[in-house]
């Protein structure tokens, strides 16, 4: 009887020992998958930063070639501006003079 009674006590232990055993193995599977967690999202945070500096990069050049062309026609532009300026002054000038010599003519 005792050797049974002794039987029982060991085989108590060794379930209370695997338990405890399980129950650590339990903590260490929770604390990999949270630590696999925390590094899933910094990585994904990572990305996520480094794709908003990529779209931020892109609209940069986007917006300094828009800025780029618009000054090009602009310059353009007032070159266009300043030649017909130049053709047009000349013709005007005269057309002021021949006025006035016709105006002081008739007087």
């Amino acid at each position: 009887m005792k050797e049974a009674l002794e039987k029982v006590r060991q085989a108590e232990q060794a379930n209370l020992d695997k338990n405890q055993q399980m129950l650590a193995d339990i903590a260490q599977y929770k604390q990999e998958k949270e630590e696999k967690l925390t590094r899933l999202r910094q990585e994904q945070q990572t990305q996520r930063n480094q794709m908003m500096t990529n779209l931020q990069q892109k609209y940069q050049e986007s917006l300094q070639q828009q800025q780029a062309e618009l000054a090009k026609e602009l310059s353009l532009e007032k070159q266009e501006f300043e030649r017909m300026y130049q053709k047009n002054k000349v013709a005007v000038l005269e057309q002021i003079i021949e006025g006035v010599k016709q105006a002081n003519g008739s007087e």
